[in-house]
């Protein structure tokens, strides 16, 4: 991260909109508004395990799951798995968060019902992923995977390691409110993404948060947070 942006970049934040949160911190606000000490949470997708190692201590147990090894030494709380055959014990968490893993999902459903399996009734899924309603979204999509992946690690400067390839098959409200199977839309946020790895990027993007702030519009924002129930 650009340390000169990034100054810039919260200047300017300051003197537009000050109520403005970065998606991380509505993600961490959300988070700990869930987790105690009597609480089990499950991280699927976990990436480097960063997450646990930030706020798990405010649960009572809290694990990381991904189908690689994360690059810290968290192996304590990090296990090998997929999300279509997890291996923890049914009915035996109160929290699973899916940052930025559902976009990436062919077979929605089933691996869904696998969530299920693991969280207790009456527990909570959060959800933090793409909304296909978005331009910044929706345009990347029509174009072939290898041009959008040059186009990610030229703009973003993301690895290529960093990049999976995404279906987009649950990535708007409308298909998360007809799930079905256990789970009930309990509510939902649409945030704007912001990114200042370059000035121009930043700008396009806070700019489109001030553009969609108004409710009617708020649908075309880059990211949407649902918290789902298991019923």
């Amino acid at each position: 991260m650009n340390s000169k942006n990034k100054a810039w970049s919260e200047k300017l934040i300051s003197r537009l909109d000050r109520e403005f949160k970065h998606r991380w911190v509505i993600y961490d606000e959300l988070l700990l508004s869930f987790l105690s000490k009597e609480k089990v949470w499950i991280d699927i997708g976990c990436g480097n395990n960063v997450s646990v190692a930030d706020r798990g201590s405010a649960a009572k147990l809290s694990l990381g799951i991904d189908c690689l090894m994360p690059n810290i030494e968290m192996k304590d709380l990090f296990v090998v798995g997929s999300i279509g055959a997890l291996p923890i014990k049914a009915e035996s968490a109160d929290l699973v968060t899916l940052r930025f893993v559902v976009e990436h999902l062919k077979n929605v459903e089933e691996d869904f019902a696998e969530v299920s399996r693991i969280l207790k009734p009456g527990g909570h899924l959060i959800v933090m992923t793409t909304n296909t309603w978005s331009p910044f979204i929706l345009l990347p999509r029509i174009l072939p995977y290898r041009l959008k992946n040059r186009l990610l690690r030229v703009l973003y400067k993301a690895k290529e390691s960093d990049i999976f390839p995404t279906y987009h098959r649950f990535n708007s409200v409308r298909k998360m409110k007809i799930l079905g199977g256990s789970f009930r839309l309990d509510k939902y946020l649409y945030v704007q993404d912001v990114n200042d790895v370059r000035k121009w990027i930043f700008i396009v993007f806070f700019f489109w948060h001030l553009f969609t702030k108004p409710k009617l519009l708020q649908v075309f924002r880059t990211n949407i947070f649902a918290i789902f129930v298991k019923e």
